[in-house]
């Protein structure tokens, strides 16, 4: 049977909404008075979070049902359109500054409303679904902070993490200040088998691993609106990143091709980044078309050097060194300008240009230690130091019309062009241009029931680290540069379904394709190298499923349930083999189900979130590996928490996670070749124990 025929995801998308329709209509009461709906827009005032005692904007976001944070960031493709679905005071959020971090900034008692807009019924080109609009007003000095510290056995605790905020009105001006730490310390340990395919054991290694890392960041945001109709928005933000990881290991052989030997493996990182960002809008052009041109400007810096060192012991003697280090820089500057205006027919219009300029500046080395003499000796390693840079521009026109009371459409047609060039041992320059665009519409129903479709064609992001060769000596893996390395196209299309019922419960499903031309993916190089290239086709389909349903409907107030259920199909030809595979780490299923209930008069809530996420192998030149980093577990996560919300004015949050004592999962099949020309010749076995963290969360305003 298929997991995601079409037809199949479409019936059960409307036999879900059906059925959850009915179940809820048995129970059917008024509507929460704190949330005032209307045929287009949902609007949460403050009375509707007052049992949550929020102390910011996202505190107050997060509890919106059926609502969840999504886009923007630094991740995507230039500044573009669209961005995060969230507006601050009907406003796109300037920059790359996350939403997550923006609405952090503002104090609860600084919002007026949040508003629940439909994304293709606004004059904001390229936002779609459910958007919240934070409409807020700071008129004295305000702040919040919060610590957030851990203790995991094993592990030093974790007593850094936290932020404060500060906010205010002078004038014209409104601005805030911002101090965080974003900390966290893991750790794994537990026996790895290595075997052969018939079962027989050469070697075990009992491993033990940490992980620690300390962002600071300052961040100041400043909006001036000398009039109505002119806003002038300036950001800027500065973070130190210090990572460290370190890895021992104890083998015992229990074959010959096993050894006794121990191995440390280290690695450590600083990062500094530095970003500022500034828009300004302002009227322009006749009169009659009432046109707003906005210009736009972000820069960002980032200088990551690394060092990781590889040892190998025989009782108390190295018998083997290896260090690989960089030195890398890199920057982005884009310019954006966007001219919107409403036509004679109140139809909205708006036309933009973007132009960046992406550069990296890598340096690496690769050295080992000569055991006789003492001293490290270079090892040529073609690739790992280059220049790779990138200049972009794009043009597009954008339409928004209603076409009825109930139905809005959304087009943008542009064309991106864009030069990449790279120096070095792989010294090339290339040229592309691509199309760009998308159709998307949003059909109300009725007032409770949306359906909203979309197509588009999307330009991936790039890796600039990919075009650079480098060495991981903690796996024993090489990655070889690419500098014919493109960027991905995607035909994406999505239909999403929304109802709403009374008392605040909703359900969302979403179904999805996207059909990939020039997949980034990891392919074979020449005879022996193992790069992060382009396969030409794949594709990627699935349905996504969240609901959210409220306790006011069954007699249990104060009580939320929130689910979520992913299902994820793709097909790739494997570059090595030809046979048809998944996408590599590609998402299979996730599932999550999270409780929270605020015990009526009183100042209590106690909650927890289980959730579980598989994923497929990845396939490089000789190995095949499960997915890394933790993500895969051996059973699923289980976390709960109780909360006061006044204690001498403070809200403190106790956490536990992982109370199944779920394990983190790390298989590896080793090739004696290539996966096309060899056989499957170690497989590595791993389930590292990581236990319970206990978490604490002290927040506070003033």
């Amino acid at each position: 049977m298929k997991l995601l025929n079409t037809h199949l995801c479409t019936s059960t998308a409307l036999t879900l909404i059906t059925a959850f329709g009915c179940f809820q209509n048995a129970y059917t009461q008024e509507v929460i008075p704190t949330a005032n709906n209307t045929a287009n827009i949902e609007t949460y005032v403050p009375g509707y979070f007052t049992q949550y005692a929020p102390r910011t904007a996202l505190d107050m976001a997060v509890q919106i049902p059926g609502f969840s944070i999504s886009g923007g960031g630094n991740t995507k493709r230039g500044l573009g359109q669209g961005g995060a679905n969230v507006l601050i005071n009907g406003k796109r959020i300037s920059g790359k500054t996350s939403a997550n971090d923006r609405l952090s900034r503002i104090n609860a008692t600084s919002v007026v409303r949040i508003e629940i807009l439909d994304g293709a019924r606004l004059d904001i080109p390229g936002l779609s679904g459910q958007v919240a609009n934070v409409v807020y007003k700071t008129t004295t000095i305000n702040g919040n902070w919060e610590w957030t510290p851990g203790f995991r056995k094993h592990l030093k605790p974790n007593l850094l993490g936290g932020e404060i905020n500060v906010s205010g009105n002078t004038g014209e001006f409104q601005w805030s200040l911002s101090l965080k730490n974003g900390a966290f310390r893991f750790g794994n340990r537990g026996l790895e088998f290595r075997s052969l395919t018939d079962g027989t054991l050469i070697e075990t290694r009992d491993e033990v691993s940490s992980f620690s890392n300390d962002t600071p960041t300052l961040a100041t945001s400043v909006s001036w609106t000398p009039r109505p109709d002119h806003v002038f928005n300036l950001n800027a933000e500065l973070s130190k990143a210090n990572f460290d990881i370190t890895e021992f290991s104890g083998h015992t052989a229990f074959d010959a091709r096993g050894d006794n030997n121990q191995t440390s493996f280290s690695n450590g990182q600083d990062n500094f980044r530095a970003e500022i960002g500034a828009d300004y809008a302002f009227p322009f052009g006749p009169k009659f078309l009432d046109g707003t041109l906005k210009i736009i400007g972000v820069a960002r810096y980032l200088d990551s050097p690394s060092r990781a060192k590889f040892i190998t012991l025989s009782g108390s003697n190295i018998i083997d060194e290896t260090r690989f280090s960089t030195d890398n820089k890199s920057s982005e500057t884009i310019l954006r300008s966007e001219y919107s205006w409403t036509d004679h027919k109140a139809q909205n219009w708006q036309v933009s240009f973007e132009g960046a300029y992406n550069r990296l500046n890598a340096n690496g080395g690769l050295q080992i230690l000569d055991i006789p003499s003492g001293q490290f000796i270079d090892i040529p390693l073609s690739g790992s130091s280059a220049i790779v840079s990138e200049k972009r521009g794009e043009a597009t026109l954008a339409h928004t019309w209603k076409i009825s009371s109930n139905m809005d459409i959304q087009t943008s047609v542009g064309f991106e062009y864009s030069q990449i060039s790279q120096n070095g041992a792989q010294s090339l320059q290339r040229s592309f241009f691509r199309p760009k665009g998308f159709i998307q519409a949003s059909y109300k129903v009725n007032d409770n029931f949306a359906v909203r479709p979309r197509i588009a064609r999307e330009v991936g992001q790039l890796n600039f680290n990919d075009f650079i060769s480098s060495v991981s000596l903690r796996d024993e893996l090489s990655n070889t540069g690419n500098a014919n390395l493109v960027p991905e196209q995607i035909w994406a299309s999505e239909v999403e379904f929304e109802k709403m019922f009374t008392k605040g419960n909703i359900i969302k499903v979403r179904l999805y394709a996207d059909f990939i031309s020039d997949l980034v993916d990891r392919i074979p190089v020449g005879t022996n190298g193992d790069a992060v290239g382009n396969i030409d086709s794949a594709r990627r389909y699935g349905i996504d499923i969240d609901a959210t349903l409220k306790g006011e409907a069954f007699g249990l107030d104060g009580v939320q349930l929130d689910t979520t259920l992913d299902l994820r199909k793709s097909s790739v030809d494997d570059p090595l083999t030809g046979r048809v595979r998944r996408l590599n780490r590609d998402k299979i299923t996730f599932w999550e189900i999270g409780l929270r209930h605020d015990i009526k008069g009183t100042d209590l809530a106690y909650g927890g979130t289980i959730s579980d996420i598989s994923r497929s192998l990845t396939f490089r030149l000789d190995t095949i590996n499960s997915p890394s980093g933790g993500e895969i577990q051996s059973k699923p996560k289980l976390s709960a928490f109780i909360e006061h919300k006044n204690i001498l004015g403070l809200k403190l949050k106790t956490e536990i996670v992982n109370i199944l004592n779920s394990k983190d999962v790390n298989d590896r099949q080793l090739f004696t070749n290539r996966r096309d020309l060899g056989q499957i010749d170690i497989i590595e076995t791993s389930r590292r124990n990581f236990g319970q963290t206990l978490r604490f969360n002290v927040s506070g305003t003033f």
